[in-house]
């Protein structure tokens, strides 16, 4: 791949890193109801995203932690298998909760009977990565392409 299409695509994942965090930080879409604040913006979901470039193709790759498919589809009530108490366990010493025995069973009692609400993480990214693309992107990109074309023949 030529350098000015890589640099460009570098650019687009640095902002889509960027566009994750703002999203993630949003009250629209980070706020978990059941304690009423925005918890995703001091989560590990937001402090690891990862981007890369394929040098091989103009591909951009996007790795968030797996926790965003929980996050993403909320738990059911009642029809899905009960949180472990180990990913509990972990996640209450990160929040500063108690985590002994009792408090963690009573947390995984509670969202098993009660669930959790989906959090559309992946849709308001796609919405505002497809608007950064009609905006921006495509120019910058077809601009790479350009000067490649440009060198090539001079």
């Amino acid at each position: 791949m030529n350098e000015h299409i890589y640099k460009a695509l570098t650019v687009i994942a640095e902002d889509i890193i960027e566009l994750v965090r703002r999203v993630l930080a949003s009250d629209d879409v980070g706020v978990n109801l059941k304690v009423d604040k925005n918890t995703l913006k001091d989560s590990n979901l937001y402090k690891e995203i990862e981007t890369d470039v394929d040098n091989s193709n103009p591909v951009v790759y996007m790795l968030l932690n797996q926790y965003v498919e929980y996050v993403e589809r909320g738990r059911e009530r009642y029809h899905t298998p009960k949180v472990p108490i180990d990913a509990l366990r972990d996640w209450a010493v990160r929040k500063g909760i108690g985590s002994d025995n009792s408090t963690l069973f009573a947390i995984q009692r509670s969202i098993y009977n009660l669930g959790i609400r989906p959090r559309p993480i992946l849709y308001y990214v796609f919405e505002e990565l497809d608007e950064l693309f009609e905006k921006e992107y495509f120019d910058r990109i077809f601009d790479s392409i350009i000067k490649e074309i440009e060198e090539y023949f001079n």
